[in-house]
C-alpha cells in the first residue's frame, strides 16, 4: 500500500538499549534502511519513542509504524517528522485490520493514514538555491503528481531524485519503477527494471516483452532496451517518447501532462498482470531455493542417524 519495494534484513533485530523493533529492512534499488514497528493495540507515545530511537540507532531513512488504530496525537507526531526532517527521511503510519467477506477466511488489510510528501520536502529543501529552471519544473510536475495521486496510480514519489531529474514512481512490484520526464520539447515515459541481479531482471524483462503486440496496439512507438542503445549498468527498460511542438504555454504543458498521465496508466494496465505473475514465480523459486539450502544446512534426524557409526559392542560392560 505504500508502494515501497522492500526486502527484509532481519526479523526482530537486536534491541537498542531497552528498545526493540519488529523488522529491519532495505528499500530495493536505493539501499535505504527501513525501520518497521508493529503493535496490536492502539498507538502510544512509548512505542513511538522506541521506533524513533531504533531508527536513529540504525540510521534508518524510512520509518513505518503499523497498528490497528492511531491516536490523533500520534498521527500528528509522524506528520511533524515528515515536515521537520530532511528530504531523505520519510515517516508512514499504517492501520492494519482483519477483514472477512461471507465465509471467506480472514485476511489482513493495510490502510495508510500518514504519508511522506517527498516532493514537498524536496521543494522546501531546494528553496535556498531555487532557480527559475527548478521553479519551472516544480510548477510543471506538481499538477501531474497530484492527478496521479488522486487517481490511485501511486501515493509516493521517490525522494531520492533531484528537482532537476526525472520523476520516479513506484510500481508496487520489486525491482520495477516508472519514470516520467520532459526534455526540451520531448516527453517520455519509461519502465525501469533492476531486480538486484541480471537473471531476475531478465526474467521480468522477458515477461513484459511477451506483451510487445499489446504495447504497440495501445501505445505505439515502444522501445525495448536490454543493455543496448543507451548503455550503462542499469539500462533495462521499456519506454516511449513523443515530441511536442509547444512546451512553454499553459495549454501546451497541459497537453504534455495529459499524455504523461494517460501513458503511465496504459503502461500500468499492460504491465500489472505479467508483473504479478513473474513476481509470484520468482518468489516461489526463491522460497524453494531457501528451503533446499536450509535442508542442506540442517539434515534430518534419519540422515544423521544413518551417518552415525554403530557403537562398539565389544566394549560393553567395561
Amino acid at each position: 500500500p505504500l508502494h515501497l519495494d522492500l526486502e527484509r534484513v532481519r526479523l526482530q533485530p537486536p534491541g537498542v538499549g531497552f528498545f526493540e523493533l519488529c523488522i529491519l529492512a532495505k528499500e530495493v534499488g536505493t539501499d535505504a534502511t527501513v525501520a518497521i514497528a508493529g503493535q496490536l493495540s492502539t498507538t502510544n507515545h512509548v512505542r513511538l519513542g522506541q521506533l524513533t530511537a531504533y531508527a536513529a540507532a540504525n540510521d534508518a531513512r524510512i520509518i513505518i509504524w503499523v497498528a490497528p488504530n492511531f491516536r490523533p496525537e500520534d498521527r500528528e507526531a509522524l506528520e511533524l517528522l515528515n515536515r521537520g526532517t530532511p528530504e531523505q527521511v520519510e515517516a508512514y503510519g499504517v492501520e492494519v485490520r482483519a477483514i472477512k467477506i461471507g465465509d471467506s477466511p480472514p485476511a489482513h488489510e493495510f490502510r495508510p493514514v500518514v504519508f511522506a510528501d517527498a516532493w514537498a520536502k524536496r521543494a522546501r529543501a531546494a528553496m535556498h538555491f531555487l532557480t527559475p529552471a527548478v521553479q519551472q519544473r516544480y510548477d510543471f510536475f506538481q499538477p501531474l503528481i497530484e492527478e496521479l495521486w488522486d487517481a490511485g496510480f501511486t501515493n509516493r514519489v521517490s525522494a531520492r531524485q533531484t528537482l532537476a531529474g526525472n520523476e520516479t514512481f513506484a510500481s508496487g512490484f520489486p525491482g520495477v519503477t516508472y519514470h516520467a520526464d520532459v526534455r526540451n520539447t520531448r516527453a517520455s515515459v519509461h519502465l525501469w527494471i533492476w531486480a538486484g541481479n541480471m537473471d531476475k531482471s531478465r526474467r521480468i524483462y522477458d515477461a513484459l516483452y511477451q506483451c510487445q503486440a499489446q504495447f504497440e496496439s495501445e501505445i505505439g512507438g515502444i522501445e525495448f532496451d536490454y543493455f543496448g542503445k543507451r548503455g550503462g549498468w542499469r539500462q533495462v527498460s521499456i519506454g516511449v517518447s513523443r515530441p511536442f511542438s509547444d512546451s512553454h504555454s499553459e495549454q501546451g504543458q497541459k497537453s504534455i501532462r495529459k499524455w504523461l498521465f494517460d501513458t503511465l496508466f496504459k503502461f500500468k494496465g499492460i504491465c500489472d498482470s505479467p508483473l504479478e505473475q513473474v513476481t509470484r514465480e520468482l518468489a516461489a523459486e526463491e522460497a524453494e531455493a531457501n528451503a533446499a539450502e536450509l535442508e542442506d544446512d540442517n539434515p534430518s534426524d534419519e540422515a544423521v542417524e544413518a551417518d552415525t557409526p554403530a557403537p562398539d559392542e565389544s566394549n560393553e560392560g567395561i
